[in-house]
């Protein structure tokens, strides 16, 4: 019995209750016991319906609820009612690229691909959906991921050199089946995950232990052998002299390392506090060109301003930044020229103010020297630490390879960029941009 007939037939039932017991009392009772009688009768009567109503009311919206339930449940039930849209937006929050094929790795088509999926594959994401895998994705390794369809994750090197996580799982619901073959063949679901900067880390960290033993090997062995010589006693003072020198050039080269290296660190994890204040442009410039001279006149170079630096500096033009920090990138970029340049040669620097870009001035600096110029292998890691290059290999005066990589950071905590070219006279040329409105006590 339902509901419905339970109160109908409840309600009937207190009816014919009320009716017998009113009948009895009318022919037995008094004037009072009537009207009693009556008055119970009548909220009776009232009650009763006002019950089976409100219960009426929660039957039909139990019943309401349930359907709607079971309609949502059927809608997701079927995976043919989320369209691209809906599914786009399950999984676009997630940080993994997710790609969706309907059908095969080789004939089904990309169902929909969230934007991770899309920037790790520098893809624009509305041109990958309705294509094949191979076209969405450009590259044939990920469509052997996809044949397998094995679960198993594997790293695949795309050709711009970003390297990529990538696992295949099958998709069972017949919605995304295609029957392109004889069989119904099941979709398929690719998972992305982005390593490029993990490796590059790895590569780095094994790079910087081999680079710093041998350039740490290379000074102890030298001073052990000339301390040992000395120990063993040199009866010529001139050449023990000499054997004190070298010992003592040595240390010093070995100090310099470890100081710059500490000096790197603490630049790197922003342990070193920036002091951001204004100062004129030409400051810097007559500064390092001072503090540079002697340097560059032992080598037989001579440092000299463009013009174009001469017209930029006479409008007196200001800048902010931290002056000490400024200062030392100008300095590893020239001591860096100086190490390649020829005797009788001049290093260039240039200074002017680039196109306002976000609406934020930047002044460019230039080093420019006369040396064999930068091999295009070199070009993309030679801010490296320890990274020396052909070229500085090649020269009599070896550096450690670590000024450079500190200008990068000192020029990042700024907020500026640096870079390196040919010039087209040859030589190198070395640009770096400061933002010319830094705030005051900015820190990177």
């Amino acid at each position: 019995m339902s509901g419905q007939s339970q109160s109908k037939y409840l309600l009937f039932a207190i009816s014919c209750l009320l009716l017998v017991g009113l009948v009895c009392i009318l022919f037995s009772g008094g004037l009072i016991i009537r009207s009693a009688v009556f008055a119970t009768a009548a909220a009776a009567f009232m009650i009763v319906p006002i019950s089976h109503a409100r219960g009426e009311l929660k039957s039909i919206a139990g019943s309401k609820l349930e359907r709607d339930q079971l309609e949502a449940f059927a809608y997701l039930s079927d995976l043919e009612s989320l369209t691209p849209v809906v599914f786009s937006k399950l999984i676009e929050p997630m940080q993994e690229g997710i790609i969706i094929v309907k059908g095969s790795a080789d004939d089904g088509e990309v169902f929909v691909a969230n934007s991770a999926a899309a920037q790790m594959l520098d893809r624009d994401r509305s041109q990958m959906s309705g294509t094949s895998l191979i076209r969405a994705s450009l590259d044939a390794s990920l469509l052997e991921v996809a044949r397998r369809s094995d679960g198993i994750s594997q790293e695949v090197a795309l050709p711009g050199g970003r390297i990529l996580k990538v696992s295949s799982t099958r998709l069972s619901h017949p919605n995304f089946m295609t029957h392109k073959s004889e069989e119904a063949v099941e979709g398929l679901v690719l998972s992305l995950q982005d390593l490029t900067d993990r490796r590059l880390a790895e590569r780095s960290r094994s790079e910087l232990i081999a680079n710093v033993s041998h350039d740490l090997r290379t000074p102890i062995t030298a001073g052990r052998l000339l301390a040992e010589t000395i120990e063993a006693g040199v009866s010529d003072e001139k050449l023990r002299k000499k054997f004190h020198r070298s010992l003592l050039g040595e240390l010093n080269r070995l100090s310099r390392m470890v100081e710059r290296l500490v000096r790197l660190s603490r630049i790197e994890s922003h342990e070193d506090e920036f002091a951001i204040l204004a100062f004129p442009v030409e400051e810097l410039i007559v500064t390092v060109i001072d503090n540079m001279a002697t340097i560059s006149a032992a080598s037989g170079i001579s440092l000299v301003q463009s013009e174009g630096a001469k017209i930029f500096l006479a409008s007196d033009p200001q800048m902010s930044g931290d002056f000490d920090r400024l200062l030392e990138v100008f300095v590893n970029l020239i001591d860096n020229a100086i190490s390649v340049s020829p005797r009788n040669s001049s290093i260039g620097i240039n200074a002017f103010a680039t196109d306002v870009i976000n609406s934020q001035e930047e002044i460019t600096f230039e080093v420019i020297d006369h040396g064999p110029g930068i091999p295009p292998s070199d070009r993309t890691r030679i801010f490296e630490r320890f990274y020396t290059g052909e070229v500085s290999r090649n020269s009599q005066n070896e550096g450690l390879g670590l000024g450079l990589s500190i200008a990068r950071h000192i020029v990042q905590r700024h907020g500026g960029e640096i870079s390196v070219r040919n010039g087209i006279a040859g030589g190198a040329v070395f640009i770096f941009t400061i933002p010319i409105g830094v705030p005051a006590g900015k820190d990177g």
